[in-house]
């Protein structure tokens, strides 16, 4: 039974490519800012940890500059949180398209999970200009950076699917 239910995922997947292509051009045509949001929320909350946690708490970073320190923390914690968000609501949100057309329903939250990953990748960029600007040095450790954003998406996926069908039951 789960080997069948992959094969239908599988076979659906371009409209999980589809719905995520479309929340990402929704949701950047709505606002003011466009692609500069996905780092304006973890770009700020790094200002006031920078402050809080470094300057009044005096909170080490083992030597790591501050910014670098929590900016690199809240951009995978600001995709898994926005993921998890959405990705719960994602049933309860379409559910007008669920009763019309038949499609597997972890496509939704796997859709957000993709569409998300944009926001993630933004400010990836604006990290690595961070790492630059501070000249942190960077270590081969750097080469499991693409396998640990694909554990990221497939444990906020995962975990979105969960919340979303308990959201539906409850």
């Amino acid at each position: 039974p789960a080997g069948r239910g992959m094969r239908e995922f599988w076979r659906y997947r371009e409209l999980a490519y589809f719905l995520a292509w479309r929340d990402v051009k929704v949701r950047y045509t709505q606002t003011v800012f466009g692609v500069l949001w996905a780092v304006i929320q973890p770009f700020l909350t790094m200002v006031v940890f920078t402050l809080l946690f470094g300057k009044l708490a005096k909170i080490s970073t083992n030597g790591i500059p501050g910014p670098v320190f929590y900016f690199s923390a809240l951009v995978p914690w600001t995709y898994f949180s926005a993921t998890i968000t959405r990705g719960g609501m994602s049933l309860v949100s379409y559910n007008t398209l669920l009763t019309k057309i038949y499609f597997p329903r972890m496509i939704l939250p796997a859709g957000i999970a993709i569409a998300n990953m944009v926001d993630f990748l933004v400010g990836s960029v604006f990290l690595l200009g961070f790492v630059v600007y501070y000249d942190v040095p960077i270590g081969p450790h750097l080469l499991l950076w693409p396998f640990l954003v694909v554990l990221l998406m497939l444990l906020a996926f995962g975990v979105s699917t969960f919340v979303a069908a308990v959201n539906v039951k409850y």
